[in-house]
């Protein structure tokens, strides 16, 4: 109750602030797919520069990817919109996968070995692992519970790392889910699932940007995604070759 009456407060605060500054929704030369982004440093150890990226289409559909290589960190998010008003939507997520584990703990200390957990969609497919020497590796994975031997003579400096690709497509940019894994770390255990039941939030967009309408935690309470993300001009360009599906 608490968090609906603050919530309602919220709503009405930001009503007025945006009014100015909101989108014309319902015009004619709006386009059907706006993007939103925020770039970060991009480490020179990875292959693809950490991003979170936000499509909306059509303004009834919103997917936002976060995707962090070095932390092991990949998360999507699939959502319906309802218009609240010219500014405020409503997101009710329909599908959400994260990939973590990578900056956890181990579940079991086997150090020639990664772990991998996943969904039963992912059986069939195919997992690469590549070393910092170039060489690599391919694993076919086989049930939701997997371990990949690795070569320890190509992963033991305080510098090595491995990356490792699974057949998972970005839905926004091309390419598929890579993430990183550095030897000093001990980062053995990979887990990529759906999950379910997952807190619907709210969107403030306007010209310039969108922003989430919610609280990240609450009572220890993880309350959903939480983004503040720029609107992304026409002439921008990724760097290192990443670009957006046509």
């Amino acid at each position: 109750m608490k968090r609906l009456i603050v919530l309602s407060i919220l709503l009405i605060i930001l009503t007025i602030s945006c009014s100015e500054k909101a989108i014309e929704l319902n015009s004619s030369n709006i386009d059907n797919e706006i993007y939103y982004h925020r770039t970060y440093f991009c480490f020179d150890f990875v292959k693809k520069c950490n991003l979170e990226i936000l499509n909306i289409k059509n303004l009834d559909t919103l997917i936002y990817v976060n995707t962090n290589q070095i932390h092991g960190k990949y998360e999507e998010i699939h959502c319906k919109l309802t218009k609240i008003n010219d500014s405020i939507f409503y997101a009710k997520p329909y599908k959400h996968l994260i990939q973590k584990g990578n900056h956890e703990k181990p579940l079991t200390n086997i150090k020639d070995t990664i772990l991998f957990y996943c969904d039963s969609s992912l059986i069939g497919n195919r997992i690469e692992i590549e070393y910092t020497n170039g060489e690599k590796i391919q694993h076919s994975i086989n049930s939701t519970v997997n371990k990949f031997w690795i070569n320890e003579q190509n992963f033991s400096k305080k510098r090595d790392f491995l990356y490792l690709t699974f057949n998972h497509k970005n839905p926004i940019v091309d390419e598929l889910v890579q993430i990183t894994s550095l030897s000093n770390e001990k980062k053995y255990s990979i887990i990529f699932k759906e999950v379910n039941n997952s807190n619907d939030f709210y969107i403030v967009l306007n010209n310039d940007k969108v922003f989430t309408l919610n609280f990240a935690t609450q009572d220890h309470q993880n309350l959903g995604v939480k983004f503040n993300l720029a609107r992304m001009n026409k002439d921008f360009k990724f760097r290192n070759g990443r670009k957006l599906y046509k």
